[in-house]
């Protein structure tokens, strides 16, 4: 069993308060909104630095961000269960 980043509860909290990814880009010191728009998509992984400052801009509990998920046959299980807020 492994934890992963919940970025579908980032990406739902972010739209639910109304940021952009220019918007969240900006509060993590990234380059543009395409920086971000790739880590909220999975395309590249948040830093571990990074996680407190999204938690802290979105209000969410720095636990929840993160998902169990078992591993089968040396493959990681791609699909995770929404955290609940």
């Amino acid at each position: 069993m492994i934890y992963q980043v919940d970025i579908q509860l980032i990406k739902n909290k972010r739209l639910e308060k109304g940021y952009t990814l220019l918007q969240m880009a900006n509060s993590l010191g990234l380059k543009g909104k395409t920086d971000y728009f790739r880590r909220e998509s999975g395309e590249t992984k948040f830093k571990s630095e990074e996680l407190p400052i999204v938690c802290e801009v979105l209000d969410i509990d720095l636990k929840k961000i993160f998902v169990k998920t078992f591993l089968k046959s040396k493959h990681i299980n791609s699909t995770a269960k929404e955290v609940s807020v």
